[in-house]
């Protein structure tokens, strides 16, 4: 037990139970959802159209694209 915790100290521990190697990510606050299911804006011919995605793992920064998005296309941020 390191020195710097002694009896009686509270702390939270972070237990993560999934992850992903070599994996797609963008960041949660680009991902969103309607009634056909969760999407990214993406770049095609300029213009800004939808994505449909499905997920992966997912952190408190980013998620994991499992299908829907090739490594190299572009995607819109919050603007």
């Amino acid at each position: 037990c390191p020195e710097h915790i002694s009896f009686g100290d509270e702390g939270m521990i972070k237990i993560i139970l999934e992850s992903s190697e070599d994996t797609l990510a963008v960041p949660v606050d680009c991902v969103f959802s309607d009634n056909s299911g969760k999407f990214v804006y993406m770049s095609e011919a300029g213009k800004r159209v939808k994505a449909y995605v499905t997920l992966g793992v997912a952190s408190d920064n980013y998620v994991e694209i499992t299908k829907g998005l090739a490594e190299g296309d572009e995607i819109y941020g919050i603007e």
